[in-house]
């Protein structure tokens, strides 16, 4: 049944409120938080509650947040926890990480956050972490850490394209390049580098072949698109047989890109020589749907 909420000043005397953990001249409070970020965005009440940076900050502390640690908020609404971990790396010459989750809620017409023109709350947050990082620097001229951030989205694929997973033979030897449009090369690359360990700051050099484009990260050459031709073969060996930093020892290709057997017959027989020659090179080819 709904009850009445009481507050402490109720109970006892007028004026009395609830005690705080946390001290507000050394945390922070809502009103500090407000005027943290009107001094960011030069505009008042571009968000509603935020949390004052220092209180995050000694949260995380209080967490023994380390160097190399990851802060995650999967509610990140103004972003105040990348901004506190921007901070303490800023503060100790640190390298934290943060990952911020944010569902991009839509802003109220009439509040003063549309006004400025953002859409959806998520907007905030990371035009947030913007402002930030630029003040920081401004105040910290020989930090040389990292203040920026990559943006992901959730996006479903089409439904048409999980029909053709279903049904997709790779025997039938026929590429089909409508696969690696329902998910987008970004998007396969990025996932593929993840599952290999090398995380979402990868970073990748793109090889640039005889009309084909591989990535290289560490130990893998990922080959992603359709069109990889015999030019292309015979320029990969030759990256391979006279650029002594060029070693990758796992090609993985797009099994939908690759679907004919001919192409990846080609491949295993060109680069099995490299194990009798001067980099005595083992390479693993990995298919992957």
């Amino acid at each position: 049944m709904p009850r009445k909420k009481y507050f402490l000043f109720e109970r006892e005397q007028e004026g009395q409120c609830a005690s705080n953990w946390w001290n507000h001249d050394a945390y922070g409070n809502n009103a500090a938080a407000n005027d943290e970020l009107t001094e960011l965005f030069n505009a008042k009440n571009i968000f509603s509650n935020p949390k004052p940076v220092k209180l995050i900050a000694a949260l995380a502390e209080l967490a023994n947040l380390k160097n190399g640690d990851i802060a995650l908020d999967f509610f990140s609404g103004s972003a105040t926890t990348a901004h506190a971990v921007l901070n303490m790396n800023a503060k100790d010459g640190g390298n934290r990480r943060y990952i911020m989750v944010q569902w991009p809620e839509a802003v109220k017409e009439d509040s003063e956050a549309a006004k400025a023109g953002y859409k959806t709350i998520d907007e905030i947050g990371q035009e947030r972490i913007k402002r930030a990082a630029k003040k920081i620097r401004d105040e910290n001229p020989l930090f040389a850490g990292d203040l920026g951030f990559k943006h992901y989205t959730l996006k479903p694929v089409p439904q048409d394209t999980l029909d053709k997973l279903e049904v997709f033979d790779p025997d039938a030897l026929v590429e089909d390049a409508t696969v690696l449009d329902g998910f987008g090369k970004n998007t396969v690359l990025e996932t593929w580098l993840v599952k290999d360990g090398y995380g979402f700051s990868a970073d990748v050099q793109a090889v640039k072949l005889k009309d084909y484009t591989a990535y290289w990260c560490g130990r893998h050459l990922y080959l992603i698109e359709p069109g990889f031709t015999q030019e292309d073969v015979a320029e990969l060996f030759k990256r391979y047989d006279t650029e002594g930093a060029f070693s990758p020892d796992h090609v993985v290709l797009f099994g939908y890109s690759f679907a004919a057997w001919s192409v990846r017959e080609m491949l295993e027989i060109n680069l099995r020589q490299l194990k009798d020659g001067a980099k005595n090179l083992q390479i693993n080819i990995d298919t992957r749907y």
